[in-house]
Formats: C-alpha cells, sequence, structure tokens
C-alpha cells in the first residue's frame, strides 16, 4: 500500500516547497503540480472518503468557503 500523495505533501513540513497554498481546521488548498490550467487550484479534506457526501456538514462548508476564497 502506497502512501496519500496529499497525506505526504502535508507530513513535509515545507508547505511552500509542497504548494499547500492554505490549511484550514478540516481541509486544505493545494496547487495542482500539473495542471490543466495554470494556477489549478484542488481543495481537499484530511479526511479520507470515497465520496462528498461521506464529510460532515462542518468539512463541507470549510471545503466551500475555501473554494469560494474564504
Amino acid at each position: 500500500e502506497s502512501e496519500c500523495i496529499f497525506c505526504a505533501a502535508l507530513d513535509a513540513g515545507n508547505d511552500e516547497e509542497n504548494l499547500i497554498v492554505t490549511r484550514g481546521e478540516r481541509s486544505f488548498v493545494i496547487l495542482n503540480k500539473y495542471p490543466y490550467t495554470n494556477g489549478h487550484l484542488m481543495v481537499a479534506p484530511y479526511e479520507h472518503v470515497a465520496e462528498l457526501q461521506a464529510l460532515d456538514g462542518e468539512t463541507v462548508a470549510e471545503i466551500m468557503s475555501l473554494a469560494s476564497g474564504g
């Protein structure tokens, strides 16, 4: 089983080098290293789940806030 690339970036201790833009309480924003378009960002929860519906309401709210620039 290989390590999650996002967890590895979070654990590395150097957010700038690992392209982490910001960390929230429940989720984080990271630049896509190989973007489809320049400046492409990803907002991801810390929790590993298969579907957005599996996250609690607070996590979904934080993801939406971060995605909208909050």
